[in-house]
């Protein structure tokens, strides 16, 4: 399992409604964030990167994928310094690879 809803089901207090309510906007906003980031890339707009890569980071968290927050950490900072810019279109799969895993797993909590 590439999630782990340990974190959310504290902060949720374990109400069903309420997970179900996170994940649906996890699973809207990383399709949001992976389209912005594809932009970002082709547009070589490396500050706006550097903030989705945080703004992702936060999502994933909240969902237990802290191998791939700390992925994204490195490439909020890299993004940030403009340092491996070489390395940023792998992050960028990481992460959409990570949340289509990700998305098939939060959809049997849904239902």
């Amino acid at each position: 399992m590439i999630t782990d809803l340990t974190y959310l089901t504290g902060m949720t207090g374990g109400s069903k409604e309420v997970m179900q309510e996170m994940i649906s906007i996890f699973i809207e906003q990383v399709g949001e964030i992976s389209d912005s980031m594809d932009k970002a890339l082709l547009d070589k707009n490396y500050d706006n990167l550097s903030k989705l890569s945080h703004k992702a980071k936060a999502s994933v968290s909240i969902m237990g994928m802290n191998d791939l927050a700390t992925k994204l950490k490195e490439l909020e900072q890299n993004a940030a310094e403009l340092k491996e810019i070489e390395t940023y279109p792998a992050y960028v799969d990481k992460f959409k690879n990570d949340c289509a895993i990700a998305i098939d797993e939060l959809y049997s909590h849904i239902k």
